[in-house]
């Protein structure tokens, strides 16, 4: 309904602010100057902007999930994983372990909140259009070499492995995540659900490594290893990239799942739930 440059911009706008608002959501977290570097200096911050990619705004509410999580606002953090939800659809795996944690006020503000919207859009936007906007990115199955998840490097392999590969990998640490966030804190189990799209999604590329920044905050914020952990996956995202990214994000995916490696968390950590 609007001239195209106009929408250009508008959105490009929108997307800055997300960026920007990053940085004072994180410092709840990690402190200002972790929050400012960690942004500013994050090469998939800038090529997410530059694109004018949505996940800056996934990675707000991702982060305000975490800050309603210790600030003990249940319904908040239902709110804010549904509205990533409806934006993208990875979300929904927190709501899974909210669910496995028995959080049952943030399930319903989350179910509330997901069908009101979907309701209230129906004039414009048919259910068919939500449908199929949902399962794109689960679906696809085409192949590059700049794609950067685990189960897009299987697709690009030959034989069985291409074609059976993703779907065994993708629900072996779906149900690992499930089972361990049954005996992990609640924000370790979040950070966890935060990584694992990153690395079973079919279209994850260097810039949709900006999703995984609240999940390095939680590390950062738990313990000093986890603290080292969070910045050598950051840097070696930032700074090498390419392979690096998926097997340091795996890694830090482990720890969440095993908080037990990463010594005892420090006294700040253990304030969160």
């Amino acid at each position: 309904m609007l001239p195209y440059p106009l929408s250009l911009y508008l959105w490009l706008i929108l997307v800055a602010a997300t960026t920007a608002l990053l940085i004072p959501l994180l410092r709840h977290l990690v402190g200002w100057g972790a929050a400012t570097c960690g942004v500013v200096f994050f090469l998939p911050t800038w090529e997410s902007l530059w694109l004018g990619q949505i996940n800056a705004m996934i990675a707000v509410a991702l982060t305000l999930a975490l800050i309603s999580l210790s600030q003990r606002k249940d319904g908040v953090i239902g709110l804010t994983l549904a509205l990533g939800t409806l934006l993208k659809v990875t979300p929904a795996l927190s709501i899974l372990v909210l669910v496995i944690h028995q959080r049952w006020r943030s399930v319903g503000v989350a179910a509330i909140t997901a069908l009101g919207v979907i309701a209230l859009s129906l004039p414009v936007v048919a259910l068919d259009v939500w449908y199929r906007g949902s399962l794109y990115a689960l679906t696809n199955t085409w192949t590059s070499p700049l794609l950067l998840s685990w189960t897009a490097i299987l697709r690009s392999q030959a034989g069985m492995i291409s074609s059976v590969g993703p779907a065994v990998l993708s629900m072996l640490m779906l149900a690992v995540t499930a089972k361990r966030s049954m005996d992990t804190r609640l924000h370790l189990s979040l950070a966890a659900t935060y990584l694992l799209p990153l690395l079973i999604s079919g279209i994850i590329w260097h810039y949709s490594a900006i999703l995984a920044l609240p999940a390095l905050g939680v590390l950062w914020r738990h313990s000093h290893r986890g603290r080292m952990i969070a910045l050598i996956a950051w840097a070696s995202i930032s700074l090498i990239g390419g392979f690096f990214q998926p097997i340091m994000l795996t890694l830090c995916w482990w720890v969440c799942c095993w908080p037990g490696l990463l010594e005892p968390p420090t006294a700040l950590a253990l304030t969160q739930k």
